[in-house]
């Protein structure tokens, strides 16, 4: 049984050693794209990719933004997991930490700091909001209520996944330059 995954690049991913892996936006913006959120449990499909774009735009601070883009970078390789289950795979869990620190290192502005990923899960649960009454039949009304957060000023619009890929990309070159 390998411990390796080939990426859309081409490239080898190795999930026993996350530090030595390289890792690419253009990898990171595909899957992405491809990846319905809610576990595809959703009125159409709306991607990762997507959600990412919003809550980099919903934010001030580069680092902020360039966290909020690149929060689910290790879902491009571990797949989406929903949290109910996420929350019950304490391995994965760990394996996640440690790819996501280094999608930050590698693609970002290295691993955010605590206030930073504070803002970042408050944009998330936001957007997670907005997302949920938009998208979902029931607009999560039974379970919406208990999440801590405003919901975030957009509409989603359910791009197709390649153009989530451009605009992903595209994001992560207008942060680069910024």
């Amino acid at each position: 049984m390998s411990s390796w995954i080939e990426t859309y690049s081409g490239q080898r991913f190795d999930f026993t050693k996350p530090e030595s892996n390289e890792y690419k936006i253009v990898d990171v913006a595909h899957a992405l794209s491809l990846l319905c959120r809610f576990g595809g449990h959703v009125n159409e499909h709306y991607s990762v990719a997507e959600h990412s774009v919003h809550m980099s735009m919903a934010v001030d601070t580069l680092p902020e933004q360039v966290a909020c883009l690149l929060h689910d970078g290790s879902e491009a390789y571990l797949g989406d997991v929903v949290k109910p289950l996420k929350d019950m795979l304490p391995e994965y869990r760990r394996i996640e930490a440690q790819v996501q620190a280094q999608v930050y290192e590698k693609l970002g502005l290295g691993v955010p700091d605590i206030e930073t990923l504070m803002v970042m899960h408050a944009t998330d649960a936001g957007a997670l909001i907005t997302e949920a009454q938009h998208l979902l039949i029931t607009k999560g009304e039974s379970w919406v209520g208990n999440i801590d957060a405003a919901p975030l000023p957009f509409v989603p619009k359910c791009w197709g996944a390649r153009r989530a890929e451009e605009e992903f990309i595209q994001r992560y070159l207008d942060l680069e330059e910024g």
